[in-house]
């Protein structure tokens, strides 16, 4: 994994105006006289209001959890690799991730941003980018009071701190997962949930919000804009993959085996059974007794952990290549060696010599040399894929 402070777009969000004109002009030639300029419009933009599901690419607490994450901070990580420096609020990234307990605030949908947001600061989020009619359908968060807001609310030195980037190795899925170019950016919360009770994490807009975020409280609490949110409970124990692994009931896994339905390779229906891996060995079921799979579970199990797993699918490709170029080199030194025939015993300067020897001319041989040696210089089309390893670090 490599970490960024930041990727940063060519043009941030908004409307910019392209000017064209054309002179030409001619070596001992009066000038032509330039064409009229021409001005154009466009608009840059991306998601403003609301992230559709397919832009998330994982959060932290997951959606619906329940356990003891008051050590860990909350994180949103995002596909779109530039969206937090799309925009700016104060030169700074416009998202931020407040993690609300419940009382603190609640979450309230609106027909249109601007019944969301009031016509005031509608016209200047439509003055810096152009929304389309009142905008779409949002979701905003009121909190309770402006003490409540101000407390959670990261400064502007801090967003800085609170957003980056990301970039994970495509082999490694438990990272990537189906993204296909291995980048994310990540939102990360500056509260840790450490009460236990319910909380939302709502990941919001800034923009329009400088006085917040410079540390001015208002007078009245302003709605924010909420492009994704999700609700988690923090517990006294459990929800962590160690406290799941410490409250496993062994002893259950070591029941008899099952009897599942299975469909063989061939599509044949049947039945098979499987026992758990804490069971010492398979039961002899006698010759009419369904096939033990438990062998060729683990086997299938394994094979995907193991390309799963970036370093050791790198390793094994990185073994591939090296028996493949030393099984080339075998081949080319033997098609050399066939080429050159007796010519190998010869001293070098026989090569120019036009006088047969052993009954062929000895340049008669250097085509099929001059072949092997291109066939070796120059790399073959690499059919793995897979960036190759250094040392056990990754090229």
């Amino acid at each position: 994994m490599r970490l960024y402070d930041a990727v940063r777009p060519g043009l941030v969000d908004g409307r910019y105006r392209v000017r064209a004109r054309l002179e030409v002009s001619a070596d001992h030639a009066p000038a032509l006289p330039a064409t009229p300029e021409d001005a154009r419009y466009v608009a840059v933009g991306s998601d403003r209001f609301v992230l559709p599901d397919d832009r998330i690419a994982s959060v932290h607490p997951a959606a619906g959890a329940e356990g003891a994450f008051g050590q860990r901070l909350p994180h949103v990580a995002l596909h779109r690799l530039t969206l937090p420096w799309e925009r700016t609020v104060v030169g700074r990234p416009w998202l931020a991730l407040l993690v609300v307990a419940e009382g603190d605030g609640r979450l309230e949908r609106v027909p249109t941003a601007r019944a969301a947001v009031g016509d005031q600061a509608f016209a200047a989020l439509n003055a810096t980018e152009p929304v389309d009619g009142d905008g779409p359908p949002v979701t905003v968060l009121r909190m309770a009071d402006p003490v409540t807001l101000m407390g959670l609310l990261p400064r502007a030195a801090e967003l800085d701190l609170l957003t980056h980037t990301r970039q994970v190795n495509l082999a490694d899925t438990a990272l990537a997962g189906a993204d296909d170019d291995g980048w994310f950016a990540v939102v990360t919360a500056n509260r840790l949930p450490v009460s236990t009770g319910g909380y939302h994490a709502c990941l919001v807009s800034l923009e329009g919000h400088d006085a917040l975020v410079a540390g001015i409280a208002p007078p009245v609490v302003p709605p924010l804009v909420v492009l994704h949110s999700w609700a988690f409970t923090v517990s006294a124990t459990g929800g962590l993959f160690d406290a799941l692994c410490a409250e496993l009931d062994v002893a259950s896994f070591a029941a008899a085996a099952a009897v599942l339905e299975r469909v063989d390779r061939g599509g044949a229906a049947g039945w098979a059974t499987y026992r758990s891996a804490f069971t010492a060995a398979a039961q002899d079921g006698g010759g009419d007794a369904p096939p033990d799979v438990t062998l060729d579970a683990a086997f299938e199990l394994g094979r995907l952990l193991g390309a799963a797993d970036g370093q050791f699918t790198r390793e094994m490709v990185d073994w591939h290549r090296a028996a493949d170029d030393a099984d080339a080199s075998t081949v080319s030194l033997r098609a050399i060696d066939s080429a050159l025939g007796a010519l190998n015993q010869d001293p070098p300067m026989r090569l120019v010599r036009e006088a047969p020897v052993h009954g062929r001319r000895p340049l008669d041989s250097v085509p099929a040399v001059l072949d092997q040696v291109v066939r070796r210089t120059f790399r073959r089309g690499d059919v793995w894929g897979v960036p190759g390893s250094v040392g056990g670090v990754r090229r």
